[in-house]
């Protein structure tokens, strides 16, 4: 769902559909208001209060389903992966037996992967696949989508030729497979050294996965032995435009060097007004230094809620206490790097 907020629909809109959910909230069609009243909210905090109090109340286990996601896409967005887990588990819970609610599921599998519990992660894609099955449809299938996030936990426990064992086996049932499945399984291929299978592997997604972007990651790898596949970024990570760089057990990056935060970013918007409301309101909030910046990922523009921390200030203890600050406030924030030392 596309967020436009009031600035496209308008004040009046809203309040004709937070005023059509108070009287009909528990009846058919009630999620197509709610998702309308939330594209026209005219902030993140207001959405949150919608969900809050209507989500429950919806009269369809897999509408109320629909609604904890939708509300787990936006906290993610904003870079509280935790809150959002959480919220992706609650809309499985709701309808675990229905597509959105295994899709919720692995969501919260991805974020748990992402944290590093590989052991959570892999309950849950067994979960979705001991569920769904061989079903298939339009949106492609659950099973396989649970054997990639398998797979992935098995990698991070270590458990590489377990992993890639269970992609062939997957490969000799099924004909077609998605370009994302054969491109981990090469990317496996490599890392255990088949050579001959790596080949084939790319050669199948250059052959049937054209122009997509696993054949153009797949160009790139050079026949090189190196992780050329990353496990799924979060959305707030991807639009950041900066990231947390790799770290050492002594939480330095790979030049040694402790790297400097530069700011915390507090949204993302594919809208640039949405994102001018989020800077009124920390400008509102003291937080004058607050700015729009712009990006780009692919042919989209996303425009970034940014806060700068001053070069004076650039040590991980003050860029906490922002966070923490913008938290109490109503906002959540994450930090960035500029990946140098101090």
């Amino acid at each position: 769902m596309a967020l436009t907020f009031a600035v496209a629909h308008g004040a009046g809109a809203f309040s004709s559909h937070l005023d059509w959910l108070e009287r009909n909230v528990g009846s058919d069609g009630d999620f197509e208001r709610l998702e309308a009243a939330v594209e026209a909210a005219p902030n993140l905090r207001v959405v949150d209060d919608l969900i809050e109090k209507f989500g429950n109340r919806l009269a369809r286990p897999e509408d109320r389903s629909r609604a904890y996601r939708l509300h787990a896409e936006l906290i993610e967005l904003r870079g509280n992966t935790d809150e959002a887990e959480r919220r992706y588990r609650e809309a499985f819970e709701q309808a675990p037996e229905s597509r959105v609610g295994l899709e919720a599921l692995l969501a919260a599998g991805d974020l748990a992967l992402e944290r590093g519990d590989y052991n959570e992660a892999l309950d849950d894609a067994e979960t979705v696949s001991g569920a769904a099955g061989s079903r298939q449809d339009e949106a492609g299938s659950l099973a396989e989508a649970a054997l990639l996030l398998s797979a992935r936990s098995q990698v991070g426990l270590g458990r590489k030729g377990e992993a890639y064992s269970a992609l062939e086996a997957y490969h000799e049932q099924h004909a077609i497979e998605l370009p994302k499945t054969v491109l981990y399984k090469a990317e496996l291929a490599a890392r255990l050294g088949h050579d001959e299978r790596r080949a084939e592997l790319v050669k199948r997604i250059s052959d049937e996965f054209s122009g997509s972007p696993e054949a153009r990651l797949a160009a790139k790898s050079s026949g090189s032995s190196e992780p050329w596949v990353e496990l799924r970024p979060s959305p707030a990570g991807v639009f950041s435009g900066l990231s947390a760089p790799q770290r050492g057990v002594n939480g330095e990056d790979e030049t040694g060097a402790q790297p400097r935060v530069v700011g915390v970013q507090t949204g993302s918007f594919s809208v640039k007004e949405n994102a001018e409301y989020m800077v009124r309101d920390l400008r509102e909030e003291g937080f004058s230094e607050a700015e729009v910046r712009e990006r780009s990922v692919g042919d989209s523009r996303y425009y970034q809620v940014f806060v700068p921390v001053s070069s004076s200030q650039g040590h991980r203890s003050e860029a906490q206490r922002v966070v923490v600050e913008l938290k109490e406030l109503g906002f959540e924030g994450f930090l960035l790097f500029d990946g140098g030392g101090d």
